[in-house]
């Protein structure tokens, strides 16, 4: 699964499950290098 198809399945937009996503997972390439 996609995060776009994640999105419209969970009723978010794809910004809101990113931002979620980096919360949970924060990755290097989030600009913290």
């Amino acid at each position: 699964m996609t995060l776009e198809q994640a999105a419209t399945v969970g009723g978010c937009s794809t910004a809101q499950l990113e931002e979620s996503a980096r919360a949970f997972a924060p990755t290097p390439a989030a600009g913290d290098d």
